[in-house]
């Protein structure tokens, strides 16, 4: 092989020189791309973790809710208990009003024999007081 000579030996240096800039270039654009990836990941992430604070806080919140409505389980319990006895006052009123007209009903087949007989004996007793 021939040696080379030195404008060979430059003119290798300046294209290897070129595709090194060329290359470096192209590496900085992707680090700059990179760079505002990071800057959009970065601006996710603490927008992420502010939700992820806001949600442990209203996690909070709601467990303090739940300890404090806790009453109402017990309260549950009660409106239970007063429905059903609101249930049996129903029936027992219902019962009563039957009863009521059953004794109603039962005094109105009474009432006019009673009376007739009670007028009966008026009328005898006038009839008789007038004849005397």
């Amino acid at each position: 092989m021939p040696s080379r000579t030195l404008e060979d030996q430059v003119e290798e240096l300046t294209k290897l020189t070129a595709a090194l800039s060329t290359n470096v270039q192209n590496l900085q654009r992707e680090i700059q791309d990179v760079a505002a990836g990071v800057v959009e990941t970065d601006k996710a992430l603490a927008d992420l973790k502010t939700m992820v604070a806001l949600l442990a806080q209203q996690v909070e919140e709601l467990k303090n809710w739940k300890n404090q409505l806790q009453f109402l389980d017990e309260q549950k319990g009660e409106v239970a208990l007063l429905r059903r006895e609101v249930t049996e006052l129903k029936t027992w009123r219902e019962g009563w009003q039957r009863q009521r007209e059953e004794w109603s009903r039962k005094l109105w087949m009474i009432l006019p024999p009673v009376l007739a007989a009670l007028l009966s004996s008026l009328l005898t007793g006038w009839i008789a007081y007038l004849l005397k």
